[in-house]
């Protein structure tokens, strides 16, 4: 999503051009540089146009060694644009030229080093800036909150969590972001989105340089465990404007995008079908109350597919930059979102949730100052219909870097996560996480979902004379008095849905003009893995 790749750069950002920019009858006493040039440097920042900016700034400094505030805003630049590595010299090149002058720059080294997973160089810049600035000012409330984190990340990271991540390779990664797993129930179909050249309409977002987003699709032998090479989904989904996936139906079947047609800070909430040939159909907005005239992403669908949970910007009821809301589906349509509340948003930015099939474990990535750095992968349980205080995920799930979204497995042995950790391809990677070590320690099982063992139950509902019947309601209750669940099934009568194995239910079909069918199942599960319980179901 165009939004997603830069949004937790905002406050910094905005802190950048006041740094850079607010002091700058000093900034042309250095020497090697024109006033004019400068200027121009800093009308580009002033833009938010950091790409630009740094290739000014770059042929600048071939002849230019002597500036300081040419290096310090080159630092700027290349931090905005997640070029950590580079920006760390120019920082500290800056530094040298002139200790004394824009001692910002400490705080912008301490931002660099942090990113770039050198935590304890980073302690020692915020340090340095907290030494040197006034206690009050806003910058030095947040240099202390990541002086903090830094040490965090230093704990954390001598006792990291017993999980084995693993990059999925050539056939999934590039040397470009890809990001966004979401995995169909069986977990053998992977959409993610990426920004690769061979995007549709090869456009570039003015932005950031990068290339405009498609979504792509791999599928996963389940003798080898080995995924295809993933390629752009067929159908008319894509287009030459941001197209992002958001989230499978666990059918598989329906897939949430996000859809930005240029319009800047903007984007909403579309549905694609997929047909019998195996092609997506062209993305039509959600119907109800779900998109609004801010910012909407990040959408993930419960078992039952009545629920949807996502993430919107609109200030409304809203306590930070990017709210989880949920949403209930009434007539096909989606009802006014409710707020999550204060126990999981906050005043900064929630993105990248997940529902797991069990209904009542969710997920999310936050960049609040609570984690190691960038944003971090969150737990949190429905307890009595109540959202239990979110649970940091830990190193080495979380990092230094941005974890911005994770789809775990049916049965909580795997996980899919997108981060632009060290050791990637490049950009954001999609990596697998191998989690079952984490129930076996009393310690960390609870950032596992509680019900592990998860089936599919799915089949047709169809009438005497064998012809498919559509829109009949399907009411699921676990027996004895349990959790209570319905579907629809679709134009063709398929019905599917997400259940704890191991179980009995209670199922009773109705639709007009049919005797209602009631009859008792027992729902299958294996220890590891997904299985499927198919029920046909006659109605007279």
């Amino acid at each position: 999503m165009q939004r997603l790749i830069t949004s937790h750069l905002r406050p910094v950002i905005g802190l950048i051009i006041v740094l850079v920019l607010g002091n700058h009858q000093s900034a042309f006493a250095d020497k090697g540089t024109s006033r004019a040039q400068l200027l121009r440097v800093k009308n580009l920042i002033n833009a938010n146009d950091f790409a630009a900016a740094w290739r000014l700034i770059a042929t600048l400094e071939k002849s230019d060694t002597v500036s300081a505030e040419l290096y310090y805003m080159g630092g700027t630049c290349l931090y905005s644009l997640k070029e950590f590595a580079d920006a760390i010299p120019r920082f500290e090149r800056s530094i040298r030229l002139n200790p004394d002058k824009d001692i910002e720059k400490y705080y912008m080294l301490g931002r660099v080093y942090h990113s770039n997973g050198k935590p304890h160089q980073a302690i020692a810049a915020y340090e340095s800036f907290l030494a040197k600035s006034p206690a009050n000012k806003e910058e030095s409330k947040e240099a202390a909150l990541y002086l903090a984190q830094s040490k965090r990340a230093i704990e954390w990271m001598t006792k990291p969590m017993d999980v084995r991540l693993i990059n999925l390779g050539d056939s999934i990664n590039t040397e470009f972001n890809e990001y966004n797993p979401s995995l169909a129930a069986d977990g053998l179909t992977l959409i993610f989105t990426s920004r690769r050249p061979e995007t549709t309409g090869k456009k570039q977002d003015p932005d950031d340089g990068l290339f405009l987003e498609d979504i792509y699709i791999s599928y996963r032998n389940p003798e080898t465990g080995h995924w295809s090479e993933a390629h752009q989904v067929e159908g008319n989904l894509n287009t030459d404007a941001h197209d992002a996936n958001l989230c499978l139906s666990p059918d598989g079947n329906q897939m949430f995008v996000y859809r930005n047609m240029g319009e800047r800070g903007s984007g909403e909430i579309y549905l694609s079908k997929l047909s019998r040939n195996g092609k997506w159909s062209a993305a039509k907005k959600v119907e109800g109350e779900i998109n609004s005239s801010y910012f909407e992403s990040s959408a993930c669908l419960n078992p039952d597919g009545n629920k949807l949970y996502f993430v919107s910007e609109r200030e409304k009821k809203g306590f930070g930059m990017g709210d989880i809301y949920v949403s209930k589906k009434v007539d096909k349509k989606w009802a006014s979102p409710e707020n999550l509340g204060p126990e999981i948003n906050d005043e900064y930015d929630q993105i990248g949730i997940f529902i797991h099939p069990d209904g009542k474990t969710l997920y999310f990535a936050s960049d609040n100052p609570k984690g190691m750095g960038g944003y971090d992968i969150y737990k949190s349980s429905l307890v009595n219909d109540k959202w239990s205080a979110p649970e940091n995920l830990g190193y080495p799930i979380n990092t230094h870097g941005d974890e911005r979204f994770i789809h775990l497995s049916t049965d909580g042995n795997s996980a899919w996560i997108s981060s632009n950790r060290l050791g990637g391809k490049g950009g954001i990677d999609i990596w697998e996480i191998d989690l079952s070590n984490l129930a076996k320690d009393d310690n960390t099982k609870s950032l596992l979902p509680e019900e592990k063992s998860i089936s599919i139950l799915s089949g047709q509902v169809i009438d005497t004379k064998s012809s498919p019947v559509a829109d009949a309601e399907i009411q699921i209750t676990e027996t004895p008095g349990g959790a209570y669940y319905t579907v629809t099934s679709d134009e063709n009568g398929k019905y599917f849905i997400t259940l704890a194995g191991n179980k009995n239910y209670q199922v009773q079909v109705k639709h007009p003009g049919f005797k209602p069918n009631n009859f008792h199942i027992f729902v299958q599960a294996k220890e590891k893995g997904t299985f499927t319980n198919e029920k046909m179901i006659v109605l007279e």
